[in-house]
């Protein structure tokens, strides 16, 4: 490619035509969307997995935190919650969308390491103590009793997301594709308030350093003066 060619955007070629999206499609959107994230991971400060913190809704917890309370971890490898990346909840984390006819549901939760790789960390819940009467939840939101953590593909993680036709109502493929563009802007802003405090920083030390030459204690430029006399 020379370098006046434009690189191919093949997510441009599908965003164009206003139309909804069939299922491969999405996948070719959120394919291009992570490859695109992929190159600046080295660049951001990154959770570690271990750290994220997850719902059910009104009871955070984390995966260390389960680890220390002897949950049943399959796929453990050790060191693998100290792996830092980009990890996010899907829509079927939510509370309001279990089956509670079922005693025990799956959590689907994913990532993206620093180093590119895509990671699934499966929760399985017991609800059978959660009770439901109308729109009213009481009772333990739902136990942990196992986490299954592994390497995982675009496919997997598209499929904890609703058909597209449900893309309407916030949970579905969408939704996927929001929340890899909300965290860049998470990113932006962090880095913009850490650039403007830098910034104001710096000025801050030249006016210092502006009013230590004044006193004439500077001996900083005597010093350097020596220095290239000796050298020369």
């Amino acid at each position: 490619m020379s370098g006046n060619e434009e690189e191919q955007n093949p997510a441009l070629d599908l965003l164009l035509p206003q139309r909804r999206f069939s299922r491969e499609e999405w996948l070719t959107l959120i394919e291009h969307r992570l490859n695109s994230i992929k190159p600046y991971l080295d660049n951001f400060t990154l959770e570690t997995m271990g750290e994220k913190h997850f719902l059910p809704y009104g009871s955070g917890f984390n995966l260390t935190e389960l680890r220390e309370n002897k949950i049943t971890f399959d796929g453990w490898t050790e060191g693998v919650l100290d792996s830092q990346g980009l990890f996010f909840a899907s829509p079927r984390c939510d509370w309001e969308q279990w089956d509670y006819e079922k005693e025990r549901i799956e959590m689907p939760l994913w990532g993206m390491l620093r180093n590119g790789s895509l990671v699934s960390m499966t929760l399985y819940l017991d609800i059978k103590n959660h009770r439901v009467d109308g729109d009213k939840h009481s009772g333990s939101v739902g136990d942990v009793v196992r986490v299954v953590i592994k390497e995982t593909d675009v496919a997997t993680i598209l499929s904890f997301y609703p058909d597209a036709h449900l893309e309407g109502e916030n949970n579905g493929p969408s939704h996927l594709w929001w929340q890899l563009g909300k965290q860049i802007e998470e990113f932006v802003s962090r880095r913009g308030h850490l650039y403007r405090d830098a910034q104001k920083l710096q000025k801050q030390f030249e006016l210092e350093d502006m009013l230590l030459k004044r006193t004439g204690a500077d001996k900083r430029e005597e010093t350097e003066k020596d220095e290239v006399a000796c050298t020369s």
